[in-house]
């Protein structure tokens, strides 16, 4: 029976702590990084994503903002004053936009229209998108305008 020496173990914690260090490198970058403006079209690939984009809407519409989210799968945390926050999903989902884990935000600001930022909660989703975080913000933004407008 071969028995493990101490080069057949580094050859097995060499890849381990690689891949460990990539991903550590993914969540500070993701982490650290601003929300861009939702471009009008579908990108074809997009590094690290997170998007924002304005509601043409005030601080009176929140309730509604509130039961819209809650309706379209999310559960309020972490909220303040200045904040609305809501995540939806499970960490150990997988990338599919369904049931990925994604934060939404509502930023409050004393004048002015309300400002949504939306991103993946995990850093396996995290590294790209191909369209489906796209799409599914422009989904949420066409559903809150329609349901604050209802």
């Amino acid at each position: 029976m071969p028995s493990w020496e101490f080069n057949d173990w580094a050859l097995l914690v060499g890849p381990i702590a690689l891949v460990i260090f990539v991903l550590v490198i993914l969540k500070v970058a993701y982490t650290t990084k601003q929300p861009i403006v939702l471009p009008s079209s579908k990108p074809s690939f997009c590094f690290l994503p997170k998007y924002t984009f304005n509601l043409p809407l005030t601080g009176k519409d929140l309730p509604k903002i509130q039961s819209v989210m809650i309706d379209s799968g999310f559960r309020e945390s972490r909220s303040s004053s200045s904040e609305l926050r809501f995540e939806r999903g499970s960490a150990l989902g997988d990338i599919s936009i369904k049931i990925a884990k994604l934060l939404a935000a509502v930023k409050i600001p004393a004048s002015g229209p309300l400002e949504m930022s939306v991103e993946y909660g995990v850093v396996f989703g995290a590294a790209f998108d191909t369209g489906d975080l796209w799409k599914f913000c422009r989904e949420l933004e066409e559903r809150i305008q329609a349901g604050v407008q209802a």
